[in-house]
């Protein structure tokens, strides 16, 4: 994450996670801007590393697993169809 860290001070702005987000985790903007205010509590404009980081890699385990799941289910259906 700190390759999208423009600023230098450790620190993500909107812009920046939502670049990291889309690019490393295939978020949409829309939901990427989600989980930013989700972890930005307090309003600040910007995220640090540590905490916050831990917070996103739990998002991004919950969005893996949703989408292996849905991968799954596809899978399951697209073979009782036949």
């Amino acid at each position: 994450m700190k390759i999208y860290d423009r600023s230098g001070y450790g620190r993500l702005s909107p812009e920046d996670f939502c670049r990291a987000a889309c690019q490393t985790l295939a978020l949409s903007k829309e939901y990427a801007l989600e989980v930013f205010d989700q972890v930005d509590r307090n309003q600040l404009g910007y995220i640090t590393f540590g905490k916050n980081l831990v917070i996103i890699l739990i998002y991004a385990q919950n969005i893996f697993f949703s989408q292996i799941k849905q991968i799954l289910i596809e899978y399951k259906i697209h073979f009782s169809a036949k």
